[in-house]
């Protein structure tokens, strides 16, 4: 029996297209002016809804098909209007291209897996014991080669039937391995040093490990026990006691913790009352309510705390009032466990990113990954002619290469060419022009030209791939786009004339009106204990603390004395302008006389307005000047609400004439039953 291959083949291939349609069906499609067609897929839509984080309901989902389709209107004529080829739009991408490339390629190789890891580790803890051979950091060769042959006797000894109890009390080099035995307890992520940390959560519970090396020297490493890590998520109130606690002040301390703790018992918010009251500067930054972040159980700074925390068995409850060495607190449990990736990343990215040893470890590895990647070439002919200039330690501003030497190729990046010149320029910056240098500094400063080299290639390579970073690239320039079509068909055509704002003013005056206001005079101030002291001795009519404190002092003259050091000397004004400089940082010296609000203000930073308790985490102290009825505001106290007004409704005006003519001069067919799937 004979077989249709050719019909078989194009049946199949009809099936293939049917199912891919099936799986991918259009939601929208759109016949333009010039009677191309756009077909909008549920994968389009489903990229547009993850972009913007919108949720599955039904009615919204029809809703944000309708931007999409308006989104996809305006790119057409935006195209059409030779946007995509504009140069001022094109300088913009690619200085942004230039701005965030290497952010991207730090975070997508660097930051992101290490947030990853620790977000893994950190749902288990482990106890371990080591054994410690010592070796200073820096100790390369026969030193590394020795110390290393050492460990790897011992453990051989331990393969050998030797128990690693036994191994540690006899080898270990670790000061406190002869009282803990090399147990270290328990610990988890963060809480040892990056490579201990790396050694331990890839070791096996209950097997020998290593040897490793970290700063301290090589590690045989075992893990006895694995287990499941406790978090919660805690929030404070904290009152400060001074560094007197028997002191007057810590009577009041605890009068004003007591306070807020009767507040809380009648159902005062408690994120209110922190961000009002505490004085934990951190904790009480607008947003945060005190709120403390993750920690693992044990984690709180004192002892107390931790007692308190381990009271705390529901979600929501508060602690009594805890007194520590700090000052007095009170604890709410704002939550159990982590939560997810999602919800902690911006908190897990903060602790890497203060974990430098991690961060450069990662970089060494990203480092390996690229020399792999991107071909290298390397002039050693020419580096090891200008190295000779370092046989005795030299000043590398001292060092004079010739020019035409400084033109020869040192390094060969993938397609990119580095000259001696580019070095020398860079051991200049990095190292400093007045650096004193030696062969081995000039070693390290070359590890480092080629790392860099290696990053900045793989930055300026991200764009010519097909990657994430491309998308966010094509993302900015639609955007920028979209922008520039807009300002044109609407923002620039919005601007009321002037006489079109008077003329508003007179039809519509009593819409302009001022209520009752005080007119008052406030000094800002960054600390509130800071704040409350001048409040106090104003409310008394003097001033007891100095105003302008020593470290003050040395803060307002630090500008000043950086200004004097880069007066250029080629300047005719120099002289002018140095004992103008010096004149002002004579006048700011420590300052403990009795003033008033009005002198105050010469040393805070002073504003004009209706009284804030809290503005930008800065405090204010408002003193009242005058109180002014009802009135109505004249033109020109009018004009910027005028404006804003007349604006809005121009631009809603011409917006919505903008949408509406691109609906209409294109062909629009929505099929709304396969957008719920």
């Amino acid at each position: 029996m004979k077989v249709d291959k050719i019909g078989v083949a194009l049946a199949l291939v009809l099936m293939s297209v049917g199912f891919v349609a099936e799986k991918d069906p259009v939601l929208a499609e759109i016949e333009y002016s010039d009677k191309s067609v756009e077909l909008i897929r549920l994968s389009n839509f489903e990229k547009y809804s993850r972009d913007l984080g919108l949720d599955s309901d039904t009615m919204k989902q029809e809703s944000k098909l309708n931007e999409l389709i308006l989104f996809r209107l305006k790119m057409k004529e935006a195209v059409e209007e030779g946007l995509a080829k504009d140069s001022s739009i094109l300088s913009d991408v690619k200085e942004y291209k230039e701005r965030i490339a290497l952010p991207y390629l730090m975070d997508k190789e660097l930051i992101d897996p290490l947030v990853k890891e620790y977000y893994e580790r950190s749902a288990f803890e482990l106890r371990a014991s080591h054994l410690l051979i010592l070796l200073e950091e820096n100790k390369m060769g026969k030193d590394t080669v020795d110390t290393y042959k050492k460990i790897m006797n011992i453990k051989q000894e331990i393969e050998k039937g030797l128990t690693f109890e036994a191994a540690v009390e006899k080898y270990s080099e670790d000061p406190s391995a002869k009282s803990n035995k090399g147990d270290l307890g328990y610990f988890s992520v963060g809480m040892m040093v990056y490579p201990f940390e790396n050694g331990a959560y890839s070791a096996v519970v209950g097997k020998i490990h290593g040897p490793f090396r970290t700063q301290f020297g090589y590690h045989l490493l075992k893990v006895v026990d694995k287990r499941k890590m406790d978090w919660a998520r805690y929030s404070q109130i904290f009152i400060s006691l001074g560094l007197k606690p028997l002191n007057e002040d810590s009577s009041e301390a605890y009068y004003k913790i007591n306070e807020l703790k009767l507040r809380l018992g009648k159902g005062e918010g408690f994120e209110e009352l922190a961000k009002a009251y505490s004085e934990d500067e951190r904790s009480r930054e607008v947003g945060k309510g005190g709120e403390l972040g993750f920690v693992s159980k044990g984690e709180l700074p004192y002892l107390e705390l931790n007692q308190a925390a381990d009271k705390l068995k529901n979600v929501g409850d508060v602690s009594d009032v805890v007194r520590t060495r700090a000052g007095l607190h009170i604890l709410k449990l704002q939550r159990k466990g982590m939560g997810s990736y999602e919800e902690t990343r911006d908190e897990l990215r903060e602790r890497v990113l203060s974990d430098q040893s991690r961060v450069l470890v990662k970089r060494k590895t990203l480092i390996e990954k690229l020399k792999k990647e991107i071909r290298l070439e390397f002039n050693q002919k020419i580096f090891d002619k200008f190295r000779k200039n370092f046989d005795e330690a030299k000043v590398i501003q001292d060092v004079i290469v010739p020019i035409l030497e400084q033109k020869e190729w040192l390094l060969k990046v993938g397609s990119k060419l580095f000259v001696l010149g580019d070095f020398i320029s860079f051991s200049k910056q990095t190292a400093g022009l007045d650096a004193t240098l030696q062969k081995e500094e000039i070693d390290l400063l070359l590890d480092e030209f080629r790392s860099m080299s290696l990053i900045h290639y793989a930055t300026e390579r991200l764009a010519s791939e097909e990657n994430e970073f491309t998308q966010v690239m094509q993302k900015y320039q639609t955007g920028s786009m979209i922008f520039t079509l807009t300002q044109k068909k609407v923002w620039d055509l919005s601007t009321p004339t002037e006489s079109e704002l008077k003329a508003y003013y007179v039809e519509n005056k009593e819409k302009f009106r001022f209520k009752d206001r005080v007119h008052v005079s406030a000094l800002q101030i960054q600390r509130r204990k800071e704040a409350i002291e001048i409040f106090n001795e104003l409310k008394k009519k003097k001033r007891v603390h100095s105003v302008i404190t020593k470290s003050d002092v040395a803060f307002l003259r630090k500008p000043i004395m950086d200004s004097l050091k880069v007066l250029s000397k080629k300047d005719p004004l120099v002289k002018e302008k140095r004992e103008r400089l010096q004149n002002e940082m004579k006048k700011i010296v420590v300052d403990d006389k009795p003033r008033s609000f009005e002198k105050l203000k010469k040393v805070y930073p002073v504003i004009y307005s209706v009284w804030q308790a809290e503005q930008d985490s800065r405090f204010e102290l408002v003193k009242r000047k005058s109180v002014e009825k009802p009135r109505q505001m004249t033109y020109e106290e009018a004009k910027t609400a005028i404006y804003s007004e007349m604006q809005d409704v121009k631009s809603k005006q011409l917006m919505d004439n903008w949408v509406n003519s691109l609906r209409h001069a294109a062909k629009i067919k929505i099929n709304k039953e396969n957008l719920v799937k």
